[in-house]
């Protein structure tokens, strides 16, 4: 459907398309023949150890939470009712029952709650700093002591996981920094290759008049 949506909307027809992947696979055909396509592995090597920072993995946690809401700017008796709430739910916990059902029956996070709170792996700079800075203080397996107030409001959170910020090892990555390279010497090939036919056909034209 999304297929017949694009050959609509971009006024084309299948056997251009077709035309077009021929003439594109003719290109690089030629070039490759060129010897205008190929990257070394010295090359890739280079490309890694610059660019080090977009091989990087940040430290992530994986957590669980329960949530109470409660308006940062709430009545103090509201505040009171959302803190008794969760304090409830983490004596809960505190006493042998899991904490994912425990956030199954209790968390007021619809995104979260069906999931038994599970929040995935998350890296610096995605959650609310009050809600980070605790998950990435904790250890793994680790509940936290006391809830965390956020502008979203009382929150128990559970470290499930923790994993290191860690770089990729260059043979991990050669591969993928490789092809980015040829697409790369395929794109500048082909741009040549285009001017230097412009050039020789205006030649030709001149000499031709």
């Amino acid at each position: 459907e999304q297929f017949n949506e694009y050959l609509k909307h971009g006024k084309t027809s299948v056997d251009e398309i077709k035309e077009r992947l021929g003439q594109n696979a003719a290109i690089a055909k030629l070039l490759t023949k060129m010897g205008k396509l190929e990257a070394t592995e010295d090359e890739a090597k280079k490309t890694y150890e610059t660019g080090l920072k977009m091989y990087t993995e940040p430290e992530q946690v994986h957590a669980l939470h329960i949530l109470v809401k409660v308006p940062e700017n709430a009545p103090a008796d509201q505040v009171e009712a959302a803190r008794k709430k969760i304090a409830d739910a983490a004596k809960k916990v505190a006493g042998g029952q899991d904490f994912g059902e425990v956030a199954k029956a209790v968390s007021e996070d619809a995104m979260s709650k069906e999931k038994n709170g599970d929040l995935g792996f998350f890296r610096r700079g995605v959650m609310v700093p009050k809600f980070e800075e605790a998950a990435f203080a904790m250890n793994a397996g680790d509940v936290s002591k006391e809830p965390v107030r956020s502008p979203f409001g009382f929150h128990l959170i559970k470290v499930l996981e923790k994993k290191a910020e860690r770089v990729k090892p260059f043979d991990e990555v050669k591969a993928q920094i490789q092809e980015s390279l040829q697409n790369r010497n395929q794109f500048k090939a082909r741009r040549d290759l285009v001017e230097k036919l412009k050039a020789e056909a205006k030649i030709e034209k001149f000499i031709a008049d």
